[in-house]
């Protein structure tokens, strides 16, 4: 049969490579238009939010000032004197605060300086705020910073109340146009932080603040006295009639909208983190991702099996030699898999012989080493380090075997445990509570490898206990047995490492309890449990001198402790 052409194949291999770059280059502009829209999204929503609150605020400051007229119709033609000796004006005063949520209380402010009278104390004591900004303001003359004569105060503990207000200011002026005191409307700053609460999106901030950068309510932090805002935002914002969007803070990573409050003297700033607009433009790309990526796998997948139907029939002209190879590489994998494992068989024997003959060469070094000349040492320490690479050649042989030699060792168990959080954590389900409670240091001789073994076993099984969520606790204790609280009788008299690791999950009943440390005893028949790991644990703790137990349950949870001995001082490692 005559070769076929390249040609066609060559088309399919470049419609191939066209449908892998084509999808991701529409992908890139589909996101670059997401983006843009989710930011003018974005804007649009601070924009309408800051509409919100400047009409919500502007009916707050609008009653502040309703109040303080009416406060001036009710003390027109009352000397100061009279104000100050009327507890009529104080109940008025009273019944008015209880009707505004807002206001921490209302004052009547003398021509020096000292509260007359108020709603929240009568008579009222001797109290003078001739240094208040709003005072100095408002004394000087009709102040421009607001079209009715009002001044707002910066925030400040108040000194009757001792709470944290900014105030509403009106000017009282004598017939003759003279200054005649103030009507103080006292605001609470956290009046509006819980109705920046009801409006904030997730990782939002707002904040009202003079346009001279002095901040007054704020969220979620609330203002202080010294809280205020950069300056050129309050100038930017100032100068505007209109809402800002689009202002990016490169420095604080967010994306803020401002408005001026209509008539008053007074910005309202509303920001959000760009990890949130980032959040919402991948949730607005996951519906582009999937239908992108559905039709580049069925344009990738059709190119495929077309170059594929076009390469059958040249396929179908080696089909036999491929068959003939197949069954050889099959042929060679299985006498290759039946080499190994007699090879495996043969290097552990091998290994634990080649073992105890370098125990002797190095045994017989040694000596020759303490006897031997200085002239002699040199050859005598390369024969060592041989042997010492020999013995790193049994290791490996073993491994290689899965016969590996355990090596105890003196080791702070509380300090292993704590290192061991970031494996058990991904041994439990990502709902559960990981709580240590350890009473360390605590030294025993273990092999650090089986131990942690031992407490990943008791994790996952853990893991399987609470599959949705729920609480592994590990708790460290020494203790001494024979001991009051529960230890074992089984246990010589000594010392203890015990360590109790505690689930919350469904628990297991007294037949369970029973046969839980048997080898090849497992309950998960279903999900491909060995029924190894608890006899692991079990085992381990044996092999160090100790014992394992298990209490546990139905709907109670599962506890298993280990109890280890206490390594006395001086103790070293062996191999086991």
């Amino acid at each position: 049969m005559p070769p076929l052409s390249r040609r066609p194949e060559q088309w399919l291999w470049s419609l191939l490579a066209l449908s892998l770059v084509l999808p991701i280059g529409l992908f890139g502009l589909i996101a670059w238009q997401t983006w843009l829209v989710t930011l003018r999204v974005a804007d649009q929503q601070m924009a309408g939010t800051v509409r919100l609150l400047r009409e919500n605020t502007e009916k707050v400051l609008d009653t502040d000032e309703l109040a303080a007229g009416l406060i001036d119709r009710l003390t027109a033609g009352l000397s100061w004197s009279d104000i100050a000796a009327s507890a009529t004006v104080h109940q008025q005063l009273q019944v008015l605060d209880e009707q505004l949520p807002q206001v921490h209380g209302l004052f009547l402010v003398a021509p020096d300086g000292t509260i007359a009278n108020s709603s929240s104390v009568f008579p009222m004591p001797s109290v003078n705020v001739r240094d208040r900004d709003y005072f100095v303001a408002l004394r000087g003359g009709p102040t421009g910073d607001y079209i009715g004569g009002a001044y707002i105060g910066g925030v400040y503990v108040g000194r009757t109340s001792g709470a944290v207000e900014f105030n509403f200011a009106l000017r009282r002026s004598s017939r003759d146009r003279s200054f005649n005191g103030v009507i103080d409307v006292s605001d609470d700053p956290a009046y509006f932080q819980e109705i920046y609460r009801g409006v904030a999106d997730v990782g939002a901030e707002v904040f009202l603040a003079r346009t001279d950068g002095r901040e007054l309510a704020s969220y979620p932090d609330p203002s202080g006295p010294d809280s205020r805002i950069a300056p050129p935002v309050a100038r930017l914002a100032a100068a505007q009639h209109r809402v800002l969007t689009g202002i990016a803070d490169r420095a604080h990573n967010r994306r803020s909208a401002y408005v001026r409050v209509h008539d008053y003297p007074l910005i309202i700033g509303y920001s959000l983190p760009e990890r949130e607009i980032t959040r919402r433009w991948l949730e607005a790309m996951a519906p582009n991702a999937v239908l992108i990526g559905t039709g580049w796998l069925l344009i990738a997948l059709t190119s495929w099996l077309a170059l594929l139907g076009f390469r059958r029939e040249a396929i179908a002209h080696a089909s036999f030699r491929a068959e003939v190879q197949r069954r050889e590489a099959a042929e060679a994998q299985a006498r290759q898999a039946q080499k190994m494992e007699a090879v495996g068989q043969l290097a552990a024997g091998m290994a634990h012989d080649f073992n105890n003959l370098l125990a002797v060469i190095t045994s017989n070094l040694e000596l020759l080493q303490r006897r031997a000349a200085e002239a002699e040492r040199p050859r005598i320490e390369a024969a060592l380090a041989a042997v010492g690479r020999g013995a790193r050649l049994v290791r490996h042989m073993l491994s290689f075997a899965r016969r590996q030699v355990l090596h105890p060792e003196p080791r702070d168990v509380a300090a292993d445990l704590t290192a061991l959080a970031p494996l058990l954590r991904s041994a439990l389900t990502p709902g559960t509570h990981l709580d240590y409670d350890l009473d360390g240091p605590a030294t025993a001789v273990i092999d650090q490898t089986e131990f942690e073994l031992a407490v990943l076993n008791i994790a996952t099984n853990a893991g399987h206990a609470m599959p949705e969520a729920g609480r592994f606790r590990v708790e460290l204790r020494l203790v001494s047995v024979p001991t009051p609280d529960g230890a074992p009788q089984e246990l010589a008299a000594g010392r203890y490492v015990r360590i109790a690791f505690s689930d919350t999950g469904q628990g297991m009943p007294a037949e369970t309890v029973a046969r839980a440390f048997e080898p090849f005893f497992t309950t998960r028949s279903g999900d491909g449990g060995t029924g190894l790991g608890l006899s692991q644990v079990y085992g381990f703790a044996s092999q160090a001198g100790g014992l394992a137990t298990l209490e546990s349950a139905p709907g109670r949870g599962t506890t298993v402790t280990l109890y280890l001995p206490v390594a006395a001082a001086g103790a070293a490692g062996r191999p086991a």
